[in-house]
């Protein structure tokens, strides 16, 4: 699934994730945010292809409602990379530490 899709292609396409379901993949590779959706609401995981340009702590955050696996834009210097990576760490403490703050309630 890691094309565009176009709109009098967009039936066929999601008829295509649900045999790729049926069929028990572990996941599908999608850059188009109509097969993302519709692949995380019926519970498919959902990997994030270079080809959704994902290059910033915005996107990564974005798409991190639908997939916990995504590959930055190919174009991401190395420096960015490191930066990133260190900010989703710090996202998943800060997380882990509310979580458990919750549970505290």
């Amino acid at each position: 699934m890691n094309v565009l899709i176009f709109p009098a292609e967009m039936e066929e396409a999601l008829a295509y994730v649900d045999a790729l379901d049926a069929a028990g993949v572990d996941a599908v590779i999608a850059a188009d945010l109509s097969v993302i959706s519709y692949a995380h609401s019926i519970g498919l995981e959902v990997h994030i292809s270079v080809q959704a340009n994902v290059c910033n702590m915005g996107a990564v955050r974005f798409f991190a409602a639908y997939a916990d696996v995504m590959v930055l834009a190919r174009e991401v210097p190395l420096g960015t990379v490191q930066r990133i990576t260190e900010a989703i760490r710090k996202d998943q403490k800060q997380s882990d530490t509310k979580d458990g703050a919750d549970e505290c309630l």
